[in-house]
């Protein structure tokens, strides 16, 4: 079977999708690669039944999971053709389960946010640089991977603008607020440099440990200190619960949602409903605005 390097590079280079798409496909791929050769199944013998095996004996209990199971393997089913291992794609046969949406309970208040941004101390250089990340994500509504993968040379706090490559390496520009600048302007001239220690890198947001770039496990976990400290209830919440409110208090503030699709790099209007919670209220103002009888 083809090694998932190859398949990685795929999904990089031919598919252009983002790199937390690759490693999540990947994982699926190798966990599928390891059940062929625990059967000692070749690749031109595997059948539609091995397929549902393999589900059978991983025994997925969630739909989520499932669902990103079929959708990772159906893209490498994809590369198997590409390689010309394959000549049908069999894990296009599998039927995705249902999905329903969680986000609409996943967002807090802009009261909610200010007590959470307020719980970070920012009496330690930790609590500098904290605040300086999670105001910059619910400010420019930044996916996590956006924040930890932001350069030096894409944050320009003279205009108050970050340029971010987004998933499939879509590159956009986002405006942040005066609130995001200053507390970045401390994190950089101040913190910053204590936590580098004489060391070099190209990123904004460092870890104190490793002096390397922050990984998101890692501002996961900041993520739920504050959450605690503040109070607030973290069942279903994540740092990209901030990414969510940004856009719904855009919307609630009177902004298009035209707006705030560009601004979080969605390339699809209905990707952004997703996103937001907008009342039945405000729908009925739009609509009578567009659609006049």
């Amino acid at each position: 079977m083809p090694a998932t390097s190859g398949f990685f590079e795929y999904i990089l280079c031919i598919k252009r999708l983002s790199l937390n798409t690759a490693n999540t496909y990947c994982l699926f791929a190798d966990l599928f690669d390891s059940y062929c050769n625990s059967k000692k199944i070749r690749i031109s013998d595997i059948n539609f039944s091995e397929i549902i095996s393999f589900f059978i004996e991983k025994n997925y209990t969630n739909n989520l999971t499932i669902s990103t199971a079929i959708t990772s393997l159906i893209s490498y089913g994809d590369y198997l053709c590409y390689c010309n291992s394959w000549q049908d794609n069999l894990f296009r046969n599998l039927e995705r389960p249902r999905i329903i949406s969680c986000y609409r309970t996943r967002y807090l208040s802009v009261e909610q946010v200010d007590v959470f941004l307020n719980s970070i101390d920012t009496t330690t250089i930790t609590g500098l640089r904290d605040a300086a990340l999670f105001e910059l994500i619910y400010s420019s509504g930044l996916r996590c991977s956006e924040a930890c993968n932001l350069e030096i040379s894409n944050l320009n706090l003279q205009n108050c603008t970050v340029i971010i490559m987004g998933k499939g390496m879509v590159e956009r520009q986002v405006p942040f607020g005066s609130l995001a600048k200053q507390k970045l302007n401390d994190y950089m001239k101040i913190a910053r440099p204590l936590i580098l220690m004489g060391n070099k890198s190209k990123y904004v947001f460092i870890s104190n440990y490793t002096k390397k770039k922050l990984d998101r496990k890692n501002v996961w976990y900041r993520f739920q200190l504050y959450m605690e400290a503040a109070g607030l209830k973290t069942d279903g919440l994540c740092v990209h619960t901030l990414r969510h409110c940004f856009a719904t208090h855009l919307l609630d503030g009177g902004a298009d949602i035209e707006t705030v699709r560009i601004l979080l790099g969605h390339s699809l209007l209905t990707t952004t409903a997703i996103y937001t919670h907008i009342s039945s209220k405000k729908l009925a103002e739009c609509h009578s605005i567009y659609f006049r009888m």
